[in-house]
């Protein structure tokens, strides 16, 4: 598909102040799809809310094709911590925080500057789905990406765009229980995707869903 040229990337070291903007922005949008969930999944938007996340924790983890990169012991850890992950997806979905129009792959790779607008594309991934499960790179930070104290500055720029649904403690309990439940939810969409995917391509991203999982049992130890 060819676009209208709309520049570069701003890029994943662009300054905190274009960080904000770009997560405040973000935020702006998934709050602003609210309104518009029930035309968004009558027009095919996948449909991958919290009680949704729940029926696929068995079905993922006994998939013996998705889980060919993991260790037996980790694969029995996962089976092990699937009726706690259950329990999450409740608790996360009992916070005021309305699911919402999620793009997926949100990085500053993807993220353009144009005519004084900054354009969020590559949308391949979006969804309906939980708002946090879009802020994987401050759940699981690249290394040497920004220092612990700034990414809280930026995720608390972005939680306080949700401060209409909930107070800030009660937003970041809900950050807490979203951490591990983002994991498995990317696991799940790659999971969805490879076995899409003709053989090539499957390698090329092989690497993706066993690395979200493997974040998932960090988050449960």
């Amino acid at each position: 598909m060819l676009l209208a040229d709309f520049g570069e990337p701003v890029g994943r070291k662009a300054p905190v102040k274009i960080q904000k903007d770009i997560y405040s922005l973000l935020a702006q949008i998934q709050i602003k799809s609210v309104q518009h969930i029930d035309k968004l999944l009558s027009i095919g938007c996948l449909d991958r809310r919290l009680e949704w996340l729940a029926t696929q924790i068995d079905i993922l983890f006994n998939d013996e094709i998705a889980l060919s990169q993991m260790q037996p012991d980790e694969i029995q850890q996962l089976q092990t911590l699937a009726p706690s992950l259950k329990e999450q997806c409740a608790q996360l979905a009992s916070y005021q925080i309305p699911q919402t129009l999620v793009h997926g792959d949100l990085h500053l790779g993807n993220v353009a500057f144009h005519n004084n607008n900054y354009i969020l594309f590559d949308w391949t991934d979006s969804c309906i789905s939980h708002p946090f499960f879009d802020m994987f790179e401050f759940f699981f930070p690249r290394k040497n990406q920004l220092s612990s104290s700034t990414l809280i500055d930026l995720r608390d720029e972005y939680l306080a765009q949700w401060t209409i649904y909930e107070s800030k403690s009660r937003l970041l309990e809900a950050w807490t229980f979203a951490e591990p439940l983002c994991a498995l939810h990317h696991a799940v969409t790659y999971q969805y995707i490879t076995a899409c995917l003709e053989t090539r391509a499957k390698q090329e991203l092989s690497n993706a869903l066993p690395a979200f999982l493997r974040e998932l049992l960090k988050c449960a130890n």
